[in-house]
């Protein structure tokens, strides 16, 4: 019995260091996984860190973009703001000549109108003075003008009616025309 118990032994011998090799194969095997595993975790982490950080400098350069283009947007519109309350003070000052200078200038308006006959209509403000400016503006301009009855809706000037036609001499309509061919040049002035 001792051979069978010897052949036993060295069978079990034998299974035991194949799996013992088996077991240092699987665990060889498993610590080259681990380390391929590694080295490729470690690879797709640096590439991810590499694309977050382009992405991030990109939206660092788009946010640049657009904090440029609206500081320019605000820029543009506090020079617009300024540019308007230009003619918005010259407005003001030709509403506040004197009688005689008022009158010069809409006496001059009417004469480039070339209108012969018709109806103004001055602003309520204007209504009561407009007598005296009618005769002027007939007797420099040669022209039979009439004080309508009624007032037009503006801050100053005239409208002038003749028959279905009305020419607008309204100051605040003049100024937003002179606004258009001026503009840069006011612009040049203040900045």
């Amino acid at each position: 019995m001792k051979g069978i118990e010897n052949i036993s032994q060295q069978i079990t011998a034998e299974a035991q260091a194949k799996a013992a090799a088996m077991l240092d194969e699987a665990r060889q095997r498993a610590k080259e996984a681990r380390e391929k595993g590694a080295q490729q975790a470690k690879a797709e982490s640096e590439k991810m860190r590499t694309e977050t950080a382009q992405r991030a400098e990109e939206l660092l350069r788009r946010s640049e973009r657009t904090a440029q283009l609206e500081s320019k947007k605000s820029q543009l519109a506090a020079r617009q703001k300024m540019i308007d309350l230009a003619y918005e003070k010259a407005l003001a000052k030709v509403l506040t000549l004197n009688d005689e200078k008022y009158g010069d200038l809409l006496c001059s308006l009417c004469g480039q109108t070339g209108a012969k006959t018709g109806e103004l209509l001055f602003s309520e403000k204007d209504q009561a003075r407009a007598g005296g400016l009618v005769e002027k503006m007939n007797q420099q301009n040669g022209a039979q003008l009439t004080l309508s009855k009624q007032t037009a809706p503006i801050p100053g000037g005239f409208i002038l009616r003749q028959g279905q036609v009305e020419i607008n001499c309204a100051l605040d309509a003049i100024v937003r025309s002179l606004e258009e061919q001026t503009a840069k040049d006011v612009a040049a002035i203040l900045f």
